[in-house]
């Protein structure tokens, strides 16, 4: 490196003054001798003349710094290891000598949205609904048997569950049945909807513990295929009913027949389906025996099936209405019937000037 200056040259060495005043420095008021003076000047002479004269030109450095940086590219780029570093210094003997994926290979695999699931996959499983409602092969979950109970067995099933019965189940329906049940997590509260082989839907409840009836629910074709009579003819519905005998209730034409099961000459009906039906019975009466006591009978088959009711009229001509709700069986032939007690009074006769009956299958 080139220096323009001229260094002030300083030939007297001087003296060092002691430790005590080169730590103190001077004060005001001191009269420091010339030698240490000259100390100091003599020192600072040769310092920068030691500098400057040792001091390497730009080119020197330059050409050092070069070859230093060609050195460490040299070195930096040595595949020979110039280290002489061994396995067991890095710890290689360590690593199972397995073949590693390569970058590509690696990418590849962590790109794979098919192998891999996402966070919203996760959270979708996470938060789905667990509860099997069937078994693992998809079929019913519970089986009730002939000799168990509806009423015991479904409610041990909190929630939605698949479920079939055996035709004999107690408490079922008296069919065999596939279907749902739903029910609160006590089990107290809960419906039960069933499929039977003839593809008919049936539905039984539970409330606070207490199970209500089977009921059967009827589709729109079943509603027209149902039973529904309705007779209503002044002119051929009059009869007489001797006491102490049991009389056929005659009833005329009708003027509603849906299913063709009413036969106006026998007043009899022979059903096309099994079921629940309602029926209504009209019957108005004159010259009636004082102190009458009547009786009304529905018969099946020509046999006493069921009692409408008990008629004690206070008037010689009076009205009454019945209603009986009743299970039949599909190809019955239901017929109606009065029978007034001996009474010992004249007439011996009761006048029925017209009889009505209405019967609807309502289930």
């Amino acid at each position: 490196m080139a220096f323009t200056k001229e260094i002030p040259q300083w030939d007297n060495a001087g003296q060092k003054p002691p430790q005590s005043k080169i730590s103190e420095g001077f004060k005001p008021m001191d009269h420091p001798p010339a030698d240490w003076f000259n100390w100091y000047m003599n020192g600072t002479y040769e310092a920068l003349n030691e500098l400057q004269s040792k001091a390497a030109a730009t080119t020197e450095v330059t050409a050092g710094l070069k070859v230093l940086s060609n050195d460490i590219a040299a070195h930096s780029n040595a595949k020979n290891n110039p280290h002489a570093v061994t396995k067991s210094q890095v710890g290689l003997g360590n690593v199972d000598n397995i073949k590693q994926a390569s970058k590509v290979d690696f990418d590849s695999h962590v790109g794979d949205k098919k192998n891999h699931v996402t966070g919203e996959e996760k959270d979708k499983w996470n938060t789905s609904q667990i509860w099997r409602i069937t078994d693992d092969n998809g079929q019913v979950r519970v089986y009730i048997n002939n000799s168990s109970d509806y009423h015991e067995v479904l409610p041990r099933y909190k929630g939605f569950t698949h479920f079939a019965s055996d035709t004999s189940a107690i408490n079922g329906p008296g069919v065999a049945l596939r279907g749902f049940w739903a029910c609160n997590a006590a089990g107290t509260y809960g419906q039960v909807l069933g499929f039977d082989n003839l593809n008919r839907t049936w539905r039984k409840t539970v409330a606070n513990g207490k199970w209500s009836s089977w009921e059967r629910l009827l589709t729109a074709e079943d509603v027209a295929k149902s039973t529904f009579v309705d007779t209503y003819d002044f002119d051929n519905s009059s009869f007489k009913a001797t006491e102490g005998v049991v009389t056929k209730i005659k009833f005329g034409a009708s003027r509603s027949d849906d299913q063709l099961e009413y036969n106006q000459t026998k007043s009899e009906i022979t059903l096309k389906n099994s079921g629940l039906y309602l029926i209504r019975l009209y019957l108005s009466a004159s010259a009636i025996p004082s102190n009458s006591d009547i009786s009304f009978f529905c018969y099946v088959n020509d046999v006493q099936y069921q009692t409408l009711g008990y008629w004690y009229p206070v008037k010689n001509s009076q009205t009454i209405v019945l209603f009986l709700q009743q299970k039949f069986s599909k190809g019955d032939k239901v017929t109606f019937h009065i029978f007034p007690q001996v009474t010992g009074s004249t007439p011996l006769d009761v006048n029925v000037k017209s009889a009505f009956l209405t019967m609807s299958q309502i289930r």
